[in-house]
């Protein structure tokens, strides 16, 4: 089974916006996720050891490929046009922030984030499902598929065959239906939409 989606952009002249192209962190506000074709636009926290009136910050990527990418003098914004993000190939990149002044350099922080691809860009049949999701719909292929087989293994022509346990299958079953589950919810939560769990709260004295 594959499953289409659908998302929403808006266009200003030739600026192009998704409905949450960045979701900051609060430790070091680089986003975990940017797309590919967006206007990117990461404002960089100031840093009193790093002053940008003396420090330049950059932001360098290694994953499916290797770039940096620099903020304007004198400010703490790293920006790109449409036209650039999209020329970067999407998946998981680790991110380092460091600032230089001279030949000094000094690294701050890293960590990891995705490159969405460029939807609006895609051709029909893309397959838009996470890889926790491709495997899970997979796995329930799989049980569907062994259902009335009665046996792990067995002997056809003389060659063994041998047959995932159920147990198997249905530990992996319930360890992506977790992994996709948290999924949903980080992306409930980056759209602005609740994860429906329930809260309960009690006011006053025990």
């Amino acid at each position: 089974m594959q499953l289409s989606g659908f998302f929403i952009f808006w266009t200003e002249g030739p600026i192009l916006y998704s409905r949450a192209p960045v979701q900051n962190s609060k430790s070091s506000m680089i986003p975990t996720s940017l797309r590919c074709g967006d206007t990117w636009s990461i404002e960089i926290p100031a840093d009193e050891n790093y002053p940008n009136s003396e420090y330049t910050p950059h932001l360098r990527f290694i994953g499916p490929a290797a770039f940096t990418l620099d903020a304007a003098l004198n400010t703490l914004i790293i920006a790109q046009t449409p036209a650039q993000s999209k020329a970067h190939p999407d998946g998981i990149y680790n991110v380092v922030l460091y600032w230089t002044k001279g030949t000094d350099e000094y690294t701050t922080t890293s960590r990891q984030i995705n490159l969405l691809p460029n939807l609006r860009t895609m051709a029909g049949g893309f397959d838009a499902r996470s890889s926790a999701r491709q495997m899970l719909d997979a796995i329930e292929e799989a049980i569907l598929s062994f259902a009335g087989k009665g046996y792990d293994e067995r002997e056809v022509a003389a060659r063994r065959i041998h047959y995932r346990s159920w147990t198997e299958m249905l530990g992996a079953r319930s360890r992506l239906q977790l992994e996709v589950q948290a999924e949903e919810q980080a992306a409930n939560l980056q759209n602005g939409i609740g994860t429906g769990r329930t809260i309960l709260t009690r006011r006053g004295n025990p």
